[in-house]
């Protein structure tokens, strides 16, 4: 809670957590490196308001737990390692950040991950190796398309919030192939205005448009939901 802090000393690099280290430092601009000796950043820049910029997150980091939440400055965001398990909250409330990470195939758990990113445009590519989801984006209302890779959705946990607030009549959905069906008979998925099954000659540009071929399967959803 040191509001008047605007820059943070060097991190020694015997340091293994930076648990809750600069939470509520709202005046704080730019973040310290963070050493290869830390595993744990619980907290360490939640509210930090003023934050435009993220560190580096070194490879030797397990728990992103809240780290950024509430940082409403903070437009990027950092790479994530692939020692990295769950994004809970991580990005909560980032209202400024207008490109999500992408999220490497060591993630389960995006349970609030992006919840309230109201600046939020570029999506990741979500791997199928993530089956909890939560309130993600919830609130993400410039939210325009995703792209999933599950090819069932037995096991994944989502819910109503999971989407909350987003204009999905007007977003698009990117599906792999032979799995339009699944995600068009089940919510939240099936309340995307517009499921489009890849086929092996289309591609995602996660940073522009998407590119379709001819035999691209979409379907459009006409039914207006509340």
């Amino acid at each position: 809670g040191c509001t008047s802090l605007t820059a943070a000393p060097a991190i020694p690099s015997s340091v293994p957590s930076l648990n809750w280290t600069f939470e509520g430092c709202t005046s704080l601009i730019k973040a310290p490196d963070i050493p290869s000796s830390v595993t744990s950043l619980e907290r360490t820049f939640q509210n930090c308001t003023s934050l435009i910029k993220a560190p580096d997150i070194p490879s030797s980091v397990t728990d992103l737990y809240m780290t950024f939440c509430n940082c409403t400055s903070l437009t990027a965001a950092p790479a994530i390692p692939s020692s990295v398990t769950s994004l809970f909250d991580t990005f909560f409330g980032c209202t400024s950040l207008t490109k999500a990470p992408d999220i490497p195939s060591s993630v389960t758990d995006l349970e609030n991950t992006f919840y309230g990113c109201t600046s939020l445009t570029k999506v990741p590519n979500i791997p199928n190796s993530v089956t909890k989801l939560g309130s993600t984006f919830y609130g993400c209302k410039n939210l325009s398309s995703i792209t999933c890779n599950w090819l069932s959705l037995d096991k994944i946990s989502a819910n109503y919030d999971t989407f909350s607030n987003v204009p999905l009549l007007d977003a698009y959905l990117y599906v792999p192939k032979g799995t339009i069906d699944i995600y068009k008979s089940k919510y939240p998925w099936s309340g995307f205005g517009h499921i489009v099954e890849q086929t092996d000659d289309s591609r995602t540009d996660m940073n522009d448009a998407v590119l379709l071929t001819n035999d691209t399967t979409v379907y459009k959803n006409t039914k207006v939901r509340l």
